[in-house]
């Protein structure tokens, strides 16, 4: 099939009068054009504000866990005391516990090794473990 020279042209536009265009192309990513300079800007910038705000939300959520950790830590402090406290002093309540459990909490609570102003999380770990130790000597 012979076309004219118009519809050669318009099928092929990168051609004129038969000559190939030496035009250099630029190179597409995935059919896209190139990005400017200030649309890499504000893309960058909205990355950084969206970091941000996880950081923010991070923070929050560090909070109300943290919160929620020293709470139940504070709350299994307090049962183990009210149990120790009532023991062998009602009839019918827990029996009074014997020198050698004592003698295992005390060894337990004064080889704690705490540096609460450095504010370390091994600290809290040791407090933690401390507590269910003795929460399993009393069980």
């Amino acid at each position: 099939m012979i076309t004219s020279v118009p519809e050669q042209q318009a099928a092929r536009p990168d051609k004129k009068d038969g000559v190939k265009d030496k035009t250099p192309v630029p190179v597409k990513s995935q059919g896209l054009p190139a990005k400017s300079a200030s649309v890499k800007k504000a893309a960058k910038k909205k990355r950084e504000e969206e970091v941000l705000d996880t950081l923010t939300h991070l923070r929050t959520v560090t909070k109300e866990i943290s919160r929620a950790y020293i709470a139940n830590v504070e709350r299994d402090i307090l049962e183990i005391s009210h149990f120790i406290a009532s023991t062998g002093k009602k009839k019918g309540g827990p029996k009074a516990i014997d020198k050698s459990t004592l003698d295992r909490m005390e060894e337990i609570l004064h080889g704690l090794s705490l540096k609460p102003s450095k504010g370390r999380r091994s600290d809290l770990k040791k407090i933690d473990k401390a507590v269910g130790s003795i929460a399993r000597l009393i069980s």
